[in-house]
């Protein structure tokens, strides 16, 4: 979510700014990591990292409509995903399967690197240049 709010900042449109956040999500399942269990703990986790990333998002935009909809494409692959496994139907899901990578790293390492990158986005969303450059 916050890749593709942050990517999005060179978009031109909210069609633009989508169209990189679901790309960016794309990229980012090549890397090994760990997805969220499926069981309580799973969905607590998913729960909590959704709610911190979405308010990260909206205080870090600007309430830029081009980066929320960067946003909401960072997480749109894993949405429809769910969505095409509760219907049976599977219309996205070979582009998904076919970027995610297989790999499982310790859970350490993928907490790690979800981190960083997680900070990584939220650093160039709040960029001082950004803001000031807005303002002109």
């Amino acid at each position: 979510m916050l890749v593709g709010a942050a990517c999005a900042l060179r978009a031109r449109s909210p069609v633009g700014g989508l169209a990189i956040g679901v790309l960016t999500h794309l990229a980012l399942d090549a890397v090994p990591h760990r997805d969220y269990r499926r069981d309580a703990l799973g969905g607590l986790a998913l729960t909590a990292d959704l709610t911190a990333g979405t308010l990260a998002v909206w205080s870090l935009s600007d309430r830029s409509e081009v980066v929320l909809a960067g946003a909401l494409g960072g997480v749109l692959p894993d949405v429809v995903r769910v969505a095409e496994r509760s219907l049976g139907v599977k219309l996205t899901s070979w582009a998904h399967d076919t970027v995610h990578t297989a790999g499982r790293p310790p859970a350490w390492r993928s907490a790690a690197v979800q981190g960083l990158t997680a900070a990584t986005a939220a650093l160039a969303l709040s960029r001082p240049s950004r803001r000031s450059s807005r303002a002109s």
